[in-house]
């Protein structure tokens, strides 16, 4: 993932420093939706995914093993679910405005 951020930014460079939109019809739009959307929306889902995916398996796990959790982890562990949500709100909402935004143009 990073490497489409890294490339994206040193194509965004490029198409500043050398005017390629203006010789070769590259915008730094088409250059952003190419490179570095695609890795913010992929850090985004599948660190959310992930995070989501391993408070499940925990959850499984410790009602398996008839685990009630303490009052301070039972904080910690919802402090972590809600940022994997958040993640994943984030991705969500990022690709509808972008398709949205793709649509009116």
């Amino acid at each position: 993932m990073p490497w489409f951020w890294f490339i994206g930014m040193g194509a965004l460079l490029a198409v500043s420093m050398f005017r390629l939109d203006a010789r070769y019809g590259i915008t730094m739009g088409m250059v952003a939706a190419l490179t570095i959307w695609p890795a913010i929306l992929g850090w985004l889902g599948i660190t959310g995914l992930s995070i989501v995916w391993r408070f499940a398996l925990a959850v499984l796990h410790a009602m398996r093993r008839k685990q009630l959790p303490d009052s301070l982890a039972l904080a910690f562990s919802l402090s972590v679910l809600v940022a994997g949500l958040v993640f994943l709100w984030g991705a969500v909402v990022i690709i509808s405005v972008l398709i949205k935004h793709s649509i009116r143009q």
